[in-house]
């Protein structure tokens, strides 16, 4: 298929730089997991949840689990904005693709699918290194699970912020508004470091429109065997995936066939 050629591109693309890609990827957030969970595990008692029907989890379980999904996520959104930044702005890489059997739908759907692909990839490696200290053994059944749904999540996000950079990626700063202002933020206030009651009315009722908050909250939940909650947070990611896929395939087929 013309979409899977476009992940064929970027994971030989990784292939040949996967040390300078993936090291740092997977080194800050284990540095993270050390800061926030290992130097805590002598506070080990404090139970945190997500809302009153949550389930109640060790914090460093809990903040285990919200650096590797949204770390995996970070990853994968900020890959797809520079492609896509780059792409648009700095060559005709997109504009040689396309005069291809690929067209601008398959190139969007293929940065979509790519998004799912790394940030499973990033996530799942996380997800392992946290399993021994933080996270035990018994959670490995559910890793699969764990692991698609990373992907997914990173997809969600992916999509909507490479739609505004192709959008606008005439304007030079776009990259940093994005990163800064966009997904700095949600990374710090979607129930990564602590749950989403903490924040005042208006910021939760923001952060629960978002797919990010939902996404940590069913990794928890499918990391506890809570499946009936996971899958009720994982339908608003999943909505997330289908309305980031349309605006980032309108938003490459307006810029590439004009």
């Amino acid at each position: 298929m013309l979409i899977v050629r476009v992940v064929e591109a970027n994971w030989r693309t990784l292939r040949r730089s996967w040390r300078s890609a993936l090291i740092p990827a997977v080194a800050q957030p284990l540095v993270l997991m050390i800061v926030f969970a290992g130097l805590l595990s002598t506070r080990a008692q404090l139970v945190v949840q997500d809302g009153p029907g949550g389930n109640a989890l060790p914090y460093p379980r809990y903040v285990a689990l919200g650096i590797a999904c949204s770390s995996a996520v970070v990853v994968a959104v900020t890959d797809a904005a520079n492609s896509t930044f780059t792409g648009f702005r700095f060559g005709e890489r997109f504009r040689t693709a396309v005069t291809t059997p690929v067209s601008p739908l398959a190139l969007a759907l293929g940065m979509l699918l790519w998004a799912f692909v790394q940030g499973a990839l990033v996530g799942g490696v996380l997800i392992l290194l946290a399993t021994p200290p933080f996270l035990g053994v018994a959670s490995m059944p559910r890793l699969p699970i764990m692991i698609m749904l990373i992907g997914l999540t990173s997809a969600s996000v992916a999509a909507p912020v490479a739609a505004l950079v192709g959008r606008y990626h005439e304007t030079p700063q776009i990259l940093n508004i994005t990163g800064r202002v966009i997904l700095a933020p949600l990374v710090l206030f979607s129930a990564t470091y602590f749950p989403t009651t903490s924040l005042p009315a208006w910021a939760r009722v923001l952060m629960d429109l978002l797919p990010l908050a939902h996404a940590n909250t069913a990794l928890r939940e499918v990391y506890s065997g809570s499946w009936a909650m996971a899958a009720v947070n994982l339908s608003v990611v999943a909505l997330w995936v289908v309305l980031g896929a349309l605006t980032m395939a309108r938003s490459y087929w307006t810029e590439l066939t004009r």
